[in-house]
């Protein structure tokens, strides 16, 4: 199956934030779909007709070529409302990234907005996540690579996520590049510059951890994007 959203290279913040609109319209419209207006003004009777407006809720969202006008990264096909909605999260905080590094002069070259969002759904592991790209790639100031994975959930530590991003960076680090993690503010643990940030993945994803030392945080809005160093086992 494809990518919900491909992965962009040029021209990335504008695209991010065409592919978030298109793929927003489609969920919100899916919401309303699911309540008739006549529901939406009453509670369920009984839990059966609960589970009739949660089953019309969860049906499949069709990403169609009429959202591909809004944005051509877009994959035609049949996604649940948990994919869609992850993705948003996803690319919202992939955007807020963008717009932070680009505004301290950093060139975006490269993105793959919804390559692994979920929270610990996947069957990646380390050596699965060292493979592949970043989330976000591009150069610093002064010419030098970086990489930078996102992370669009509630709790940055607290599943397999964290552990396996900082595997995905400790590649991108050993070949000379910089490394970021992108967030909202209230999923990180208490960060500070010059501390130590450790992270523990699950069995099903190899049962190992990471660790490594924040340094320097960067504020976007509601998101906080730190640079990390010294990614170790």
């Amino acid at each position: 199956m494809p990518f919900l959203v491909q992965t962009i290279t040029g021209n990335v913040e504008t695209r991010l934030k065409q592919a978030y609109l298109a793929l927003s319209r489609r969920y919100l419209a899916q919401l309303g779909a699911a309540e008739s207006d006549e529901d939406a003004a009453t509670e369920p009777k009984d839990w059966e007709e609960a589970r009739e407006r949660v089953v019309r809720a969860g049906s499949s969202i069709e990403i169609t070529e009429q959202d591909r006008l809004v944005s051509s990264d877009l994959s035609v096909s049949s996604w649940k409302p948990v994919e869609v909605i992850n993705g948003l999260n996803h690319i919202a905080a992939l955007i807020a990234a963008v717009e932070c590094l680009r505004e301290r002069g950093w060139e975006i070259h490269g993105c793959m907005p919804t390559q692994q969002y979920a929270d610990d759904t996947s069957d990646e592991d380390a050596d699965a996540a060292r493979q592949r790209k970043p989330d976000l790639w591009g150069l610093d100031p002064n010419g030098a690579s970086f990489a930078l994975e996102a992370y669009g959930g509630v709790r940055y530590r607290n599943n397999s996520k964290l552990a396996l991003d900082l595997a995905a960076l400790e590649r991108e680090q050993g070949g000379g590049a910089r490394t970021l993690l992108a967030a909202q503010t209230s999923a990180w643990p208490v960060v500070r510059v010059g501390k130590k940030l450790t992270a523990t993945c699950a069995k099903r994803h190899g049962d190992f951890s990471r660790e490594c030392v924040t340094k320097a945080i960067f504020e976007s809005g509601d998101y906080q994007i730190l640079e990390v160093e010294q990614i170790v086992p």
